[in-house]
């Protein structure tokens, strides 16, 4: 019971704080990024590309918490999808920055 109160928590967390940065455009909640470098042009496409890949990544976290019981395989599988999902977003950061 103890774990699906957590993973609600978490994936709450998450929205919230996706909400919060494609509403504010505040890239600077954005961890290992240098805020002053980014271009004023790519601040909204930043923004936008954090929140979705923050929100997508951490619900395939989630789901594979909340499967591992029945399938731990599927419970892998979605773990390893929400960390390449949430490294995607660096590679798209750097994709549009050197554009």
């Amino acid at each position: 019971m103890l774990n699906i109160i957590l993973d609600l928590c978490i994936f709450l967390t998450s929205l919230i704080v996706s909400i919060y940065v494609a509403i504010t455009k505040n890239i600077f909640i954005i961890a290992s990024i240098e805020h002053d470098k980014v271009k004023p042009e790519n601040v909204v496409k930043i923004s936008y590309i954090f929140s979705v890949c923050l929100f997508m990544g951490t619900t395939f976290i989630v789901v594979a918490d909340v499967v591992y019981n029945f399938s731990p395989v599927l419970s892998i599988a979605s773990f390893i999808l929400g960390m390449l999902v949430l490294a995607l977003f660096y590679v798209l950061f750097v994709i549009i920055e050197k554009s």
